[in-house]
């Protein structure tokens, strides 16, 4: 079907011709002298039929164009294609007004303007290469508007125009970038939004020789994926090669916004920096001010305790920084850490099993670890929902442990990890010892559950941020290690 303005131009470009026709026919009937006006007249009326008809002809090609090119990309027709048609189109109707309506030879013309293109073109190369780089980067459309691109020069930005000659980008600094066309086609370029806007950075890390290659590897595994921004589903570390100062590590990981890049690499290193501060791990100067900011955050802090500061065993200094210990004396983390059972467990590996029997909790020490969460459909099906991933210091249990409830959820190893076990029996004797701290603990897991069930209904609304609640959890942890009711006046 042809639109009414295609239509408008067709008839338009038929009567120009049927005009132009006629007034041949009518020439050829009356022998004008070459140099009456009316025989100029005619060739100037001519010479503006043609030019109208060419007009109307480059209306009517850049409408059939546009809409076959709109249909066949889903993308508006390059502006260059336009001009570049159109111009050829109108230098054809000129050379034809010359050769056909005055009767001139153009062969000297057309030797002029050859020795003169050829003159300008040397002149003017750059700029005639960089037109030529336009249309090469308009046929083969390495990059769009929008997408980031970085070249070997490493000049690098968002695409915001493309021009004849050159292209605009947006620095992450909000700066302005005009790049010549040329270059960009004369080097190696990067296009950071293609296939899909994410991709890959690294971050290396040197690590002392004593550590094993594959403890290395689970603590910077778990500590780049607990980066925020970071895409859990393409996180890598390799040891990369070894050193006077000990491995180097790579951390390759995925961001899904090139414009947030330098936010997601801060985050990294950041939590590298805390998980190898947390474990005793000596950091490597290559990470340079992340390190001394860090260290002089947590020289600020009350709670510093680490193994290098003290002469407290590992898992103790470990377990000081575990907010549901938090109540708990540097006595009763020594008590626990004699007791807690220390378990390797593969990636892949179930820990354990929702609606199982237990009595302990789990302390995740190294590594990552995924909670799932099975749900039974309408239709009689099962649905399983990973709620939650937890990296050191994370912990999962703790009703199984103070509350004697069966597992709410299966857990299961996402990378090989070390878990400790803490169990009933060791960890009763400190709450009868001391059953004022039931109130903190019961705190915790009265906000740990709101926290669980705004994830899982994705809303602000909790059914658990009540005082009712808490009372009911501390009544079951007493009741659960039979400790008497009124040995606290928490409640």
């Amino acid at each position: 079907m042809i639109r009414k303005g295609n239509g408008l131009v067709i008839f338009s470009a038929i009567s120009v011709v049927g005009v132009l026709i006629f007034s041949e026919f009518l020439s050829n009937l009356v022998n004008l002298d070459h140099y009456t006006q009316l025989y100029q007249a005619r060739h100037v009326l001519k010479s503006f039929l043609i030019i109208t008809a060419a007009y109307l002809f480059i209306r009517l090609l850049k409408g059939a164009m546009a809409e076959n090119y709109q249909k066949r990309h889903q993308a508006p027709i390059p502006k260059l294609w336009i001009d570049l048609i159109s111009t050829v189109i109108l230098v054809i109707t000129v050379i034809f007004i010359i050769s056909h309506v005055y009767g001139q030879e153009i062969s000297t013309l057309i030797t002029s303007a050859s020795l003169l293109g050829a003159g300008m073109a040397f002149a003017l190369q750059g700029f005639f290469l960089d037109g030529f780089s336009s249309i090469i980067l308009d046929v083969e459309r390495p990059f769009k508007i929008g997408d980031w691109i970085k070249t070997s020069s490493d000049i690098e930005g968002r695409v915001i125009n493309l021009g004849w000659r050159h292209t605009t980008l947006l620095t992450l600094d909000d700066q302005i970038i005009i790049v010549p066309n040329g270059k960009l086609l004369s080097e190696p370029l990067i296009n950071l939004s293609r296939p899909d806007s994410s991709y890959r950075q690294t971050v290396e890390v040197v690590i002392d020789h004593d550590v094993p290659v594959d403890r290395a590897q689970r603590i910077l595994y778990a500590a780049a994926c607990s980066a925020k921004g970071v895409c859990q589903r393409d996180c890598r570390v390799y040891a990369h090669q070894t050193k006077e100062g000990g491995v180097v590590y790579h951390i390759r990981y995925r961001i899904e916004d090139h414009e947030k890049h330098r936010e997601v690499r801060h985050a990294v290193i950041e939590s590298v920096t805390r998980q190898l501060h947390l474990m005793g791990l000596k950091i490597s100067e290559s990470l340079g001010e992340y390190c001394d900011v860090f260290y002089e955050k947590q020289s600020k802090e009350s709670k510093t305790l680490s193994w290098t500061e003290s002469e407290s065993p590992p898992l103790t200094a470990f377990l000081y920084h575990v907010d549901i210990f938090a109540s708990l004396s540097l006595e009763d983390l020594e008590q626990i850490s004699k007791t807690a059972v220390k378990h390797f467990v593969r990636g892949g590996q179930t820990i354990v099993q929702q609606d199982d029997l237990g009595s302990s909790m789990f302390i995740v020490f190294e590594g990552l670890v995924e909670v799932i969460l099975k749900t039974t459909q309408s239709d009689g099906t099962d649905h399983l929902e990973t709620i939650n991933v937890l990296h050191q210091g994370g912990y999962f249990g703790e009703r199984a442990l103070l509350l004697g409830e069966n597992r709410v959820a299966t857990v299961k190893a996402k990378s090989d990890a070390i878990v400790y076990e803490i169990k009933k029996e060791s960890f009763g004797s400190i709450l009868k010892k001391n059953p004022a701290i039931i109130h903190d603990i019961g705190n915790v897991i009265d906000k740990r559950d709101s926290q669980i069930s705004e994830a899982l209904s994705h809303t602000h609304e909790s059914e658990h941020q009540s005082d009712e609640y808490l009372r009911t959890i501390i009544k079951g942890i007493k009741t659960f290690f039979n400790i008497r009711h009124d040995s606290t006046h928490h409640e």
